[in-house]
């Protein structure tokens, strides 16, 4: 009886067996073979990645086309603002008017713009001082408040007349926002809380009050009333020519961040932050308080729809039927006087290109404008 090949112990294979396990084809060759597999897949790979970035340019490129405002056809006419080399911060409306059918910008150089037959906003009057930011909230009438930290100027609307106002060489007062009606100009301060009104042509001052603990946020005028909006959510109406106190207006709300009246000085709109006791919710709301009334709460009120936005601008059309509120994270909404929305009009609410606020709103009888950065918007009402 023969005996078996002897075995590795613990069971590891003979040298005899494992000659049977050689390799068909020598490493070198093997090694070959390898990179030619890995050279033949890199064309496949470059391929598939080429082509998902043409898929992606050409979904980037009808997201611009579906969402930009020159092709979103939204039904706005958009003036265009010459020199078109024009940068960004060097011009951002304001204000707007209308005067005799034609709209009329403030930037936030001081400069007045003006439409001309082409629908092209162009500069009517030079700049003030190139470098000077100023900062104008509320023009009602010709002139136009044009705070510049401790200066005060104020532009004539229809000469392009420039008055200054002297406010004393050691007051330190950061004005923060304006407004103007007729010959009166307020302003308020940062840093003490003073509201103050002056009378353009002599540089008078009329009076000046404190609104501590709250700051003004913004001010219109209202009739023969000047109207503050604090961040208290407060908005206090005081008497133009003597700062005597008349009514305050509790919104319930944590802040007031805009302010309009009505032509005749019966309606008032106010824009709020949602939220109380210093807590903000999402979103802001619109009050329209009727001034003829002695009642402590809004005859109607409006939220805006868009989560996470508030109100940035506001506006009443001439005759009172139409109320606008923009939004600082673009667009513009508009009601009548029922409550009911006539439209939400978006400019450049995409993903793709920066959500401009809206700073400024004007109505004429039966068309709406708006301003938000370098551009102006114009839609028909009814459209």
């Amino acid at each position: 009886m023969s005996e078996a090949p002897p075995s590795s112990s613990y069971g590891v294979p003979s040298k005899s067996s494992l000659e049977d396990l050689k390799p068909v084809r020598p490493p070198s060759e093997l090694s070959e073979a390898n990179k030619g597999q890995a050279s033949r897949r890199w064309p496949l790979c470059c391929g598939c990645l080429v082509a998902l970035l043409v898929l992606l340019s050409l979904g980037l490129g009808w997201l611009w086309v579906a969402a930009h405002p020159s092709h979103a056809g939204n039904g706005a006419r958009v003036l265009s603002v010459e020199p078109e080399e024009l940068e960004d911060d060097n011009y951002i409306s304001l204000s707007l008017r209308y005067r005799e059918g034609k709209l009329q910008s403030i930037s936030s150089l001081g400069h007045l713009w003006e439409e001309d037959a082409q629908g092209v906003l162009r500069p009517a009057f030079g700049l003030t001082e190139p470098g000077v930011y100023f900062w104008p909230i509320s023009v009602q009438g010709e002139w136009a408040g044009l705070p510049a930290g401790e200066q005060l100027y104020a532009r004539n609307l229809s000469t392009g007349e420039l008055d200054s106002i002297a406010l004393g060489d050691t007051e330190k007062v950061m004005l923060s926002t304006t407004a103007t009606r007729g010959s009166l100009l307020a302003t308020a301060s940062e840093i003490d809380g003073n509201v103050r009104v002056f009378r353009i042509k002599e540089g008078q001052q009329l009076w000046s009050s404190a609104v501590w603990p709250s700051n003004t946020v913004c001010m219109t005028f209202v009739g023969e009333a000047l109207a503050v909006g604090t961040d208290r959510g407060k908005v206090e109406l005081l008497k133009a020519q003597t700062g005597e106190g008349i009514r305050s207006l509790e919104t319930g709300h944590r802040r007031v961040t805009a302010l309009a009246a009505s032509v005749d000085g019966e309606l008032l709109l106010v824009g709020c932050i949602l939220g109380q006791k210093g807590k903000a919710k999402a979103g802001g709301e619109v009050q329209l308080w009727d001034l003829t009334t002695s009642a402590a709460s809004p005859s109607a009120t409006f939220v805006i729809d868009n989560v996470f936005d508030e109100v940035s601008a506001l506006a009443i059309s001439p005759d009172g039927a139409y109320l606008a509120a923009g939004r600082t994270k673009g667009g513009l909404q508009v009601w009548d006087r029922s409550g009911a929305l006539i439209g939400s009009f978006l400019h450049d609410d995409s993903l793709l290109f920066p959500k401009r606020e809206v700073l400024a709103i004007a109505f004429d009888t039966d068309r709406v404008a708006w301003a938000a950065g370098v551009q102006v918007f114009e839609r028909k009402l009814g459209q």
